[in-house]
């Protein structure tokens, strides 16, 4: 979550995420994962957009969907 809070490697994080149990994550951190998500796919400015800056952007949208369906089904929030 350091990591995603930095800006930095934000494939990469995606990627381990994969191995995640967001079932025993606690609600706050859970929290903060869709809020990065969020931030990731918000940024207007063009040189700030962390989509647009991945080497790819596509795995990077897909990864974020996919974590958050992962977190939609590990417990009743959405």
């Amino acid at each position: 979550m350091e990591m995603l809070a930095h800006k930095s490697k934000t494939e990469f994080v995606l990627n381990v995420l994969i191995y995640a149990d967001f079932s025993r994550w606690p609600q706050t951190t859970i929290r903060e994962l869709i809020d990065s998500i969020s931030e990731i796919t918000n940024e207007t400015v063009v040189e700030k957009n962390r989509i647009l800056l991945s080497y790819n952007p596509i795995q990077t949208i897909c990864l974020a969907c996919c974590h958050l369906s992962a977190i939609g089904k590990a417990i009743s929030m959405f």
